[in-house]
C-alpha cells in the first residue's frame, strides 16, 4: 500500500490545525459515545425501547441504568462495547507500527481479541482475506453484516492527505480482512471517505469498476444478474438516501445487522446535522438519541453515526455529560492525541512518541493468556452476570413485598 500523503493544507491558516484536531477527537469520541449509548437499546424493538426509556434521556454522569437483562449485564456502566474495541485495534496497530497501516497486524490482533467464526480459523492471522472469502462463499454470497463498517472510521483519520484512490484501497483492504461482500466494501469506502472529506456516489462507482471487489474470489461463470444483485444501485440508494430513520426499519429482527442499514442510519444522521443552520452542542445527543430509540443493532448503528457526527461537529460540540462520563476517557484522550501526532497533524512530542507504548503491543502489554486463564475469565464473567441477576431478583422481590404491604395497610384502614 502506498502511504505517501499531502498535508500541506494544514499550513493554509492557523485555525486549520486546531480545527482538524477537534474533528479527530470528535470522530474517535463520537463513535465511542454512540456505541456506549446504543447499548441501552441494542436488540430491542423500537416499541420496547420507547416503553423502557419513555423520557428518551440517557446520562453517563451518573449512568442511566440499563434495562434489566442478561445481555446488558455483561457490560460495565458508561463503557463502550466490542464495536469500539475493534476500531481501537486498528488505531493501536497504526500507533505500534509508527504510522503504517498493516492489514495482517490488525488481523493478528483481531484473532487474539475475538472469537468470531472467521477469525477462529488457524490460518486467519496469515491469510485473513482467504479465510473471510471462504466463509462468505459458504453463506451463498449473501452475508453482508456491519462488522467491518463499525470499525473503519479511524482509517478516515489515517487517510488524511491520501488521494481518493489511496483512501478507497485502504478501506477496501481493511474491510476484506473479515467482510468481503462488496456491499461491506462499499460501505467502508464511504464511511472512511466521509470521515476524511466526504463522498458517496464515488465510492459505489469505484467498487463497481473493480472486478476483485465486485466479485470476491473472481469466480468465473457467474450470471451478471448475480453480480449486479450484490451491488444493486436501487438497494444502495434506498438506504443511503433514506428520508428518516423509520424508512430504514432498523429494528427488523431479520435484517438488523445488515450493513446498508448501519450505513444508511449513519449517513442520515450526518445529513440531518448538516441541514441545521447552526450546529449546537445539543445536535449530537439529540440525533444519537433519535437513532438508538429505533432499536435494532443500535450500538453498531450509533457507533458509525457517532463517528460521522463527531467528524462534522467536532469534539467541542459533543454532549459534555457524555464526553466526561464515558469510562476510560483519559486513556482514550491520550491515544487520540498520539494518533494526531503520528498522522502528522501535529509535530511529535520531543521523542516521547518514540518511546515504547506497551498498550499498542500485540497483547496490550500483557502476558498471553493460557486456555485455563481464558476459561477462568469466562467463568468469572458468567458469575458476574448471575450475581447481577440475583441482586435484581431480590430487589424485585422487596418491591413486590412493599407493594403487598401497602395494599394490606390500605385494606385494613378502610
Amino acid at each position: 500500500m502506498d502511504h505517501s500523503k499531502d498535508l500541506n493544507f494544514l499550513t493554509l491558516h492557523p485555525f486549520v490545525t486546531s480545527t482538524v484536531q477537534d474533528k479527530v477527537f470528535g470522530t474517535i469520541f463520537g463513535s465511542a459515545l454512540g456505541d456506549t449509548i446504543g447499548l441501552y437499546t441494542e436488540l430491542l424493538p423500537a416499541t420496547v425501547a420507547a416503553s423502557v426509556y419513555p423520557n428518551r434521556n440517557f446520562t453517563l454522569q451518573p449512568p442511566t441504568p440499563y434495562r434489566a437483562e442478561s445481555h446488558r449485564d455483561k457490560f460495565d456502566q458508561a463503557a463502550w462495547t466490542d464495536d469500539t474495541d475493534h476500531s481501537l485495534l486498528i488505531l493501536l496497530s497504526y500507533l505500534h507500527n509508527k504510522g503504517e497501516i498493516i492489514p495482517n497486524d490488525f488481523a493478528a490482533r483481531l484473532a487474539i481479541w475475538t472469537i468470531g467464526t472467521v477469525v477462529r480459523k488457524p490460518n486467519f492471522p496469515k491469510a485473513p482475506f482467504e479465510e473471510a472469502l471462504a466463509s462468505w462463499l459458504k453463506t451463498g454470497r449473501s452475508n453482508a453484516a456491519n462488522g467491518s463498517l463499525m470499525r473503519t472510521h479511524p482509517l478516515g483519520i489515517m487517510c488524511i492527505g491520501f488521494t481518493r484512490e489511496q483512501t478507497f484501497r485502504t478501506a477496501a483492504e481493511m474491510s476484506r480482512i473479515t467482510h468481503v461482500d462488496p456491499r461491506c466494501v462499499v460501505s467502508c469506502c464511504i464511511q472512511t471517505s466521509l470521515v476524511r472529506d466526504g463522498v458517496i456516489e464515488q465510492s459505489f462507482e469505484w467498487v463497481f469498476t473493480k472486478d476483485e471487489l465486485r466479485n470476491p474470489g473472481l469466480e468465473q461463470g457467474l450470471d451478471e444478474l448475480v453480480l449486479n444483485g450484490l451491488l444493486d444501485v436501487e438497494e444502495f440508494h434506498r438506504h443511503v438516501y433514506a428520508r428518516n430513520f423509520k424508512e430504514l426499519e432498523l429494528d427488523d429482527s431479520r435484517k438488523m445487522g445488515y450493513v446498508y442499514k448501519c450505513l444508511g442510519s449513519a449517513i442520515l444522521s450526518l445529513r440531518l446535522a448538516m441541514r441545521e443552520k447552526y450546529s449546537r452542542a445539543s445536535t449530537f445527543g439529540r440525533l444519537i438519541t433519535d437513532l438508538v430509540m429505533e432499536g435494532g443493532d443500535a450500538d453498531n448503528n450509533a457507533t458509525a453515526a457517532g463517528a460521522l457526527l463527531g467528524a462534522w461537529l467536532g469534539y467541542a460540540r459533543l454532549p459534555n455529560d457524555w464526553a466526561r462520563g464515558i469510562k476510560h476517557r483519559v486513556w482514550l484522550i491520550k491515544k487520540t492525541g498520539k494518533l494526531i501526532r503520528v498522522v502528522g497533524i501535529l509535530e511529535p512530542q520531543n521523542g516521547r512518541d518514540n518511546e515504547e507504548d506497551s498498550d499498542t503491543g500485540l497483547y496490550g502489554g500483557k502476558v498471553p493468556m493460557t486456555d485455563e486463564e481464558v476459561n477462568a475469565m469466562e467463568r468469572d464473567l458468567l458469575m458476574k452476570i448471575m450475581e447481577k441477576e440475583k441482586i435484581r431478583r431480590e430487589q424485585e422481590g422487596h418491591m413486590a413485598q412493599e407493594k403487598k404491604g401497602i395494599r394490606q395497610w390500605i385494606k385494613s384502614g378502610s
